[in-house]
């Protein structure tokens, strides 16, 4: 019996579970760990293929490029349906959605598992998701997890936990467990400190701050930002460089900005891009691996080619230097460096990270550590060649480690906690008398009453409006109208606002607002009027800060509210002092 944990990544899936030896270990499929999260569905019969396999067929010409299926992940909880399918000719289409390609695609890996002669039984499984989605995009995780649930082996639904693990904390999971085994050299000197687990997926880079406890106890999230600059970018980026070569040698007019291309390896009608794509995955892949024995033989790295087939059929041969490769990077570079200094610019001098682990096939592109992460280390710690070696990496198990630490939690042998990154308040408008004792500034009445919900709380957690500063009401006539302030940025929170219609009463009513923010990252309202009339409405722990229309990170914030704040005491001492009389005009 076995407890699995799943990775399921823009670009491969991952499934490991812990064995009888106590060992992590990741499940080979068709002789390897990694399965490409690509899917071809056969209109004429039904069949399914997935991994490598559908890989392939999506990159043929001769399959029907509106029945393969890539890229899904990032389309979750948008309740989008990527295609209709008359499977066997039925005239009743089947709705192709992220959701239902996300169970099928469960039920292949963990069919793989547990069926068949010597199959394993699966108890439970534990599915990862991008930490950024459990703040600004906590359907996303909803979705997962209910997808996932969905899947059946040998007859019977999967049993998902209810942790929706986040994938940077799974990783650091895995690399701490292994450094405490004594795998990787690092014993126990993190305890007390934090770890930047740097995440690169081929569709996200994930950042993460984990504070390292004793070895029973729980890692803790201290903070964590993403954006989508991830492995596809530097693909379509060597992609630009090849379109760019073919337009001069051969008179082509391709597109040649990075965008564009992925958008046409994305389209139906586009054979040679998705031909270009792998053939571009694989010149990066090449390349990096020369890079890396290069520089561990402190050699020179030779130039390394590929060839692309152009739309007409005609072979073009590409060739990099070290330095091209590098320089056709860069943008990949600077947008990955410009998120670690953001990142790392919020963070209070004594979470600065002690140690660097690296996860996702991502991170094995040339340069990550070295154009990206150490630059900016090198700006905010004495010693950047320690902090970055201090957990000496299976470079074998980069890829695997997400899932590898999704299994050690499944299994309980290592534990999380997931807690509240920033303080949340309830938008309250106040009488006069009370503005005049919170000195308020002339005629202005609405205040955040904050934290209701406090940073680094762990979650779930709970704040009653009844409980902290009393009832709120609602004037006769009035719509409940209120606002939720999180403060990600102290100086512009982020505010969301609702008006509640029916909530309007005849007279003067009060109510109570309950505030719940659970592990996914969803923000739940709940309120509560005093003859029992409730309704509840769901917001989100974090603005969406992720940009994936230019080639540079939009670190600037939309929202510019402002908003005076009170504590919770401070509004309760300002409503008694009233009522006792104690304000004079």
């Amino acid at each position: 019996m076995v407890h699995v944990g799943i990775d399921i990544g823009t670009s491969n899936t991952v499934a490991a579970y812990v064995n009888e030896q106590g060992e992590a270990v990741a499940h080979h499929i068709e002789n390897s760990v990694l399965v490409p999260s690509v899917m071809y569905v056969d209109e004429l019969g039904g069949r399914r293929t997935v991994g490598q396999a559908a890989l392939d067929e999506w990159a043929d010409p001769e399959f029907d490029p509106a029945a393969s299926f890539r890229r899904w992940k990032l389309a979750m909880g948008n309740e989008v349906v990527l295609g209709e399918l008359a499977i066997g000719g039925s005239k009743r289409s089947t709705r192709v959605t992220p959701e239902q390609l996300t169970t099928w695609l469960v039920e292949y890996v963990v069919g793989h598992i547990a069926d068949g002669v010597g199959g394993l039984e699966v108890e439970s499984v534990v599915v990862t998701v991008p930490h950024g989605w459990r703040r600004e995009n906590p359907e996303k995780c909803v979705a997962t997890r209910a997808a996932a649930s969905l899947a059946t082996t040998n007859g019977t639904n999967l049993k998902v936990r209810e942790l929706t693990l986040s994938e940077p904390v799974a990783a650091a999971s895995y690399w701490l467990w292994a450094a405490r085994r004594g795998d990787t050299g690092a014993g126990d000197d993190f305890q007390g400190r934090t770890v930047l687990v740097v995440d690169i997926g081929g569709g996200t880079f994930d950042l993460s701050l984990v504070r390292v406890g004793a070895e029973s106890d729980p890692l803790v999230v201290v903070d964590a930002i993403n954006h989508e600059f991830a492995g596809d970018f530097a693909t379509a980026l060597v992609m630009a460089r090849v379109a760019t070569q073919a337009n001069a040698d051969l008179g082509t007019t391709l597109p040649t900005d990075p965008g564009e291309l992925l958008t046409l390896v994305g389209g139906d009608e586009s054979a040679w891009a998705r031909a270009w794509f792998l053939g571009a995955q694989e010149l990066v892949r090449k390349a990096s691996t020369h890079l890396a024995a290069a520089a561990s033989r402190n050699l020179t790295p030779r130039p390394f080619r590929n060839h692309f087939e152009m739309p007409d059929g005609e072979a073009l041969r590409v060739q990099f230097t070290h330095d091209e490769f590098l320089t056709v990077l860069e943008p990949f570079y600077a947008s990955g460096r410009d998120l670690v200094r953001q990142f790392l610019g919020l963070q209070e001098a004594a979470d600065l990270p002690y140690g660097v682990v690296f996860a996702g096939g991502g991170s094995r592109i040339a340069g990550v550590a070295d154009e990206i992460v150490e630059p900016v280390l090198a700006d905010v710690v004495k010693d950047v060649a320690t902090v970055l070696g201090r957990i000496v990496l299976n470079d074998a198990r980069v890829d695997q480690a997400v899932a590898l630490g999704a299994a050690l939690v499944a299994s309980d042998v290592v534990t999380v906690e997931e807690r509240l990154l920033y303080d949340i308040g309830l938008g309250v408008e106040v009488s006069q008398p009370i503005a005049k004792v919170l000195d308020l500034v002339a005629g202005e009445r609405t205040v955040a009453v904050s934290p209701m919900l406090a940073r680094g709380s762990r979650l779930p957690t709970e704040a009653d409006s009844a409980t902290l500063i009393g009832a709120v009401e609602i004037p006769a006539g009035h719509s409940a109208d209120f606002s939720v302030w999180v403060f990600d940025d102290p100086h512009h929170p982020f505010k969301q606002e609702w008006s509640l219609p029916r909530f309007a009463s005849e007279s003067s009513v009060s109510a109570s607002v309950v505030l719940t923010a659970d592990t996914d990252g969803v923000l739940t309202v709940h309120l509560v009027r005093e003859d029992g009339v409730s309704e509840t409405v769901l917001g989100r722990l974090a603005r969406e800060r992720s940009r994936r229309v230019t080639l540079t990170v939009d670190a600037g914030i939309e929202d510019k509210e402002s908003v005076q704040v009170v504590s919770p005491d401070d509004l309760k001492a300002a409503v008694d002092r009233v009522r006792r009389g104690k304000v004079t005009s």
